[in-house]
């Protein structure tokens, strides 16, 4: 029973983390502008997450058993491949303008980062709480990731609905090119410190 816990807390950290992000970049477009039902769409990639997610945690889970397995960073490798068949499939299921898509996926990046980093900086205050035999999502990591998600979620699902999609829409394409390689070099600064 406790490994069943330990595989259903590495698929529940996953979708935590995963299905917000989804849910953002699909909300700054109109149904007209997604080339299939958008409700669908999302569900079919957060099943898609789901399975990602189950395979994930078995990874984990056999990390514990398999030494060559820990001397890799297949975790992140595989949440690599990951965001890049979303992206592919955010990129067909999107009927827009290539910046504009661009720009969508950044500040979904930009949102999974400030959940990131501050389920981390809570953490770090408390390192008693989290350790590696718990997998990547202890059940204080879990929770967090939850509460934070929770925290940034509402505002930043109204700001697209209400100010993100308007401004995609309503700027002219030069402006939202123009700012799209501005995001691209704030999220590259971003990424190279941390």
């Amino acid at each position: 029973m406790n490994d069943f816990m330990f595989c259903l807390r590495q698929v529940a950290g996953f979708l935590v983390q995963t299905v917000p992000c989804i849910y953002l970049s699909f909300a700054a477009f109109y149904h007209n502008e997604i080339r299939f039902n958008k409700s669908k769409v999302i569900a079919i990639l957060c099943i898609f997450q789901l399975f990602s997610g189950s395979v994930l945690a078995l990874l984990v889970f056999y990390e514990k058993n398999i030494s060559w397995l820990a001397q890799v960073p297949y975790e992140n490798i595989y949440i690599s491949i990951d965001i890049f068949i979303y992206i592919i499939a955010f990129w067909y299921v999107v009927i827009a303008d290539k910046y504009q898509k661009i720009f969508v996926l950044n500040y979904f990046i930009l949102f999974a980062a400030i959940v990131f980093l501050s389920t981390n900086m809570i953490l770090g205050r408390y390192p008693g709480y989290y350790t590696y035999v718990d997998g990547i999502y202890s059940d204080a990591t879990l929770l967090l990731y939850c509460v934070t998600t929770l925290c940034f979620f509402p505002p930043a699902f109204l700001f697209i609905k209400y100010k993100f999609r308007k401004f995609i829409h309503e700027r002219p394409l030069s402006d939202i090119k123009k700012y799209t390689k501005v995001f691209i070099c704030e999220n590259m600064l971003y990424f190279f410190i941390v």
